[in-house]
């Protein structure tokens, strides 16, 4: 229970830092290095998170996580209410069935997949967004936009894996894990 509160909570802090700080931060550096094209670019650290979730919590948890979430990223986000939330669990579970049958633990591996959902999951809400807005040019968001976006999240997945690798270690989650519960 410990480390669940500790889970949401960082998360929501990175949430703040994703929407706040790393939002202006990111634009300011691809303006500085003379790339307004770039400059809409931003690192989504709750992907990663999801990502990390998926690999390393169990269905109830993971599903709960990636829920509160996804509703937390539909407060800070304009659109459509109720998709990053549908989106989060869908990612979590796909990332979730996978990952009992294909050996994730290698953090090239975690970066891999980071780059993945990332580009998934924007394509998604790219074509969701497409058919209730005015929309110009797919090709030219995914090259401008999306893909960039995606390196630049497996540049961080490692650091957020990390991150959340000694929350789990000083939270105990590992001894929580092996309790049993008896009547």
């Amino acid at each position: 229970m410990k480390n669940f509160i500790a889970v949401i909570f960082f998360s929501l802090i990175f949430l703040i830092l994703q929407t706040s700080v790393m939002a202006d931060a990111m634009t300011s550096f691809f303006l500085f290095l003379n790339l307004p094209s770039c400059a809409q670019i931003k690192i989504n650290f709750l992907l990663i998170i999801i990502v990390y979730i998926g690999l390393n919590r169990h269905m109830l948890e993971g599903v709960l996580i990636a829920s509160l979430l996804g509703y937390f990223m539909d407060l800070f986000s304009p659109g459509h209410f109720g998709l990053h939330s549908f989106l989060f669990v869908i990612i979590f579970l796909v990332i979730r069935t996978i990952s009992t049958k294909i050996y994730f633990k290698a953090p090239l591996m975690n970066t891999f997949w980071t780059i993945n959902v990332t580009l998934v999951s924007n394509i998604f809400l790219l074509l969701i967004y497409s058919t209730s807005d005015n929309f110009e040019n797919f090709y030219l968001s995914f090259l401008q936009i999306i893909f960039p976006e995606a390196l630049l999240n497996g540049l961080f997945a490692p650091i957020i894996f990390n991150f959340f690798k000694v929350l789990d270690l000083v939270t105990d989650k590992t001894m929580e894990d092996e309790k049993v519960i008896t009547w």
